[in-house]
């Protein structure tokens, strides 16, 4: 049989077709079917950003990967996929950022998103995170996907932790990444929500995130009011501080002022503080402090103070040095006067001191006049008697005379005598009556200078007692401030530059707070005594002394303090407080004192 090419052709044909139609039929599901399973691996791999298209069994990888060494990963993870013939990789990485920033920020009911995220995976985390910390709040999501995170889970964290601050502000606030550092600002809600987010910034930052910038600010308050109060034991604070620093700063101020006294803070935060508060308050508190009970108030640029003081000296010295420390943005009044019950006390004892020296003087007047009198008398008697005596003897001579002339019959030598001894009796007698009379002259005289001599002395111990009473008072003021100066100083530190008088700043805080105390001692010497350790040659030693004394001096008047009321005195290694005996006591014998004295 011959075959015939031309009926073969034919047969071949309907084949073909049968063929094509078949393959049209299955390369869809092949497809599907590769498709499917190539991103299944895909996905396993933790590769989702890529993914696999087919045509055939030709395959085209595409997407954008997070990271340069996941790139080719996709494309041999399909290549390994059963059924694959050939494959195009068109994968790329993704923008690599320098300054990789994230941002939120608050507005009224929305929340917008702005800035790099690293992955598809971490925008689902932050729109959860947001959508967590603000309910409320319709989510902008604005990110764009790029390279240059940190580590995934400290980003993480540093966002999460940032919405949730955000959620305790006010609309307008703002939080952002610049790659781990952390900024924060805007207004909080209330003074609880400022308090919990300064805190939280500064103690529960998340792992491996640091805080930048934080410009949280306190609900702003109006009337801006501030006080302390002084009674008894114990001293009370309230109204707002601008910041919790500030409010420490207040605090610490008013435990250096009332050393033994209990310090109650009842102040809030808020901000709006009126220029020059914190100068304001520390003045204030130094004022307060030289009283016996009183109060100081702020409301804005209003300032009062009220209280009562031992002394009228020292409630004269708080009022004329406050227009001099509280700022002149602020408007004074003051109200500060000598305690009553004190002024009472003291005219009473100055009421029995003139009583007893009244009396004195009244005993010592009765006395002089009885002491004149009895003289008085005494002289008068023996003026008498001697009178009486003389008249006797005259009387006896003349009766002796004219007995002898009539014994010699009556001659004129006889009467001559008798004549001549008249006279002479009566001259006497002259005599004596005048010399009696400058007597009694001599003893009233004697009288007045004794009651004036009496009144001289009482007069003398009355200004002594004063005297004596003022030097007290001096003094016991001389050791409320030696107290206070001693206090501050121990409560801060006075420190130099090793084997220097150059103060280190970190004594500036501690000074300060000296000036304001040794202004409030007006009238007294302050000595600022230096003092080292052992170590070293005694000459060296002295001079180091007199120049870190000096230095404390030069500190303390430009602060304020008059040059004329310091005194700077080296004692270099004879005062130890202790044995020179270790490295800890040598530290504590290297010091500064200051010593009070009375002018």
């Amino acid at each position: 049989m011959k075959c015939n090419p031309l009926r073969w052709l034919l047969g071949l044909i309907p084949l073909t077709i049968l063929w094509w139609i078949g393959v049209l039929g299955t390369q869809p599901r092949i497809e599907a079917d590769l498709a499917q399973r190539s991103n299944e691996v895909l996905e396993r791999a933790g590769l989702p950003w890529a993914k696999a298209n087919f045509k055939a069994r030709d395959v085209l990888v595409g997407g954008r990967a997070d990271e340069e060494s996941e790139q080719r990963r996709a494309a041999i993870e399909v290549a390994k996929v059963w059924g694959v013939r050939a494959l195009e990789d068109r994968t790329e990485v993704l923008e690599s950022i320098k300054n990789y920033v994230w941002q939120a920020s608050l507005g009224n009911g929305d929340l917008k998103l702005t800035g790099y995220v690293p992955n598809e995976a971490a925008r689902k985390a932050v729109l959860a995170s947001a959508r967590s910390a603000l309910p409320n709040h319709k989510v902008d999501d604005q990110l764009k996907l790029a390279r240059g995170a940190p580590e995934q889970k400290v980003w993480l964290g540093g966002t999460n932790f940032a919405l949730r601050q955000l959620a305790s502000l006010k609309p307008g606030a703002t939080a952002a990444l610049e790659a781990s550092g952390l900024v924060v600002q805007g207004e909080a809600e209330s003074a609880k929500s400022y308090e919990g987010v300064v805190t939280a910034l500064a103690r529960s930052l998340p792992q491996g995130i640091s805080l930048k910038s934080e410009k949280v600010i306190a609900p702003a308050v109006t009337p801006y009011a501030w006080a302390a109060a002084l009674r008894g034991r114990q001293v009370e604070l309230t109204g707002f501080a601008p910041s919790i620093p500030a409010r420490d700063q207040v605090k610490a101020t008013a435990e250096r002022a009332f050393p033994g006294l209990s310090v109650v803070d009842r102040m809030s935060i808020g901000s709006g503080a009126p220029n020059g508060w914190q100068q304001m308050v520390s003045a204030a508190l130094g004022k307060l402090a030289q009283l016996k009970q009183g109060n100081a108030e702020a409301r804005d640029s209003q300032f009062s103070i009220a209280g009562l003081t031992e002394t009228a000296e020292t409630a004269d010295a708080v009022r004329r040095s406050l227009r001099a420390d509280i700022p002149s943005s602020f408007n004074v009044t003051e109200q500060i006067r000598q305690d009553p019950a004190v002024v009472a006390a003291e005219e009473a004892r100055r009421a029995a001191e003139a009583a007893a020296r009244r009396a004195a003087e009244e005993a010592a007047r009765k006395k002089a006049e009885d002491d004149a009198r009895r003289a008085a008398a005494e002289a008068e008697a023996r003026r008498v008697a001697e009178l009486r005596r003389n008249e006797t003897e005259a009387l006896s001579r003349a009766r002796e005379a004219e007995e002898q002339a009539r014994r010699n019959s009556q001659t004129d030598a006889a009467r001559k005598q008798a004549e001549e001894d008249a006279r002479r009796v009566a001259e006497q007698q002259r005599q004596q009556a005048e010399a009696a009379a400058r007597r009694r002259a001599e003893e009233d005289a004697a009288r007045k200078k004794a009651e004036e001599d009496a009144r001289r002395v009482a007069e003398a111990d009355a200004r002594r007692k004063a005297e004596e009473d003022r030097v007290r008072g001096r003094q016991a003021e001389a050791q409320r401030c030696q107290a206070s100066l001693a206090t501050a100083a121990q409560a801060g530190a006075i420190t130099f530059q090793r084997a220097s008088a150059e103060l280190d700043r970190r004594s500036h805080k501690t000074l300060d707070a000296l000036a304001q105390i040794v202004k409030g001692c007006p009238g007294f010497t302050i000595e600022v005594e230096g003092h080292t350790d052992n170590e070293g040659e005694p000459g060296r030693n002295q001079r180091l002394s007199e120049r870190r004394a000096n230095s404390v001096r030069d500190y303390l008047v430009q602060a304020g303090v008059s040059e004329s009321s310091l005194a700077a005195i080296g004692y270099g290694k004879v005062k130890p407080k202790v044995a020179n005996d270790s490295p800890a006591n040598m530290a504590v014998n290297r010091r500064i004192e200051f010593s009070v004295k009375v002018k």
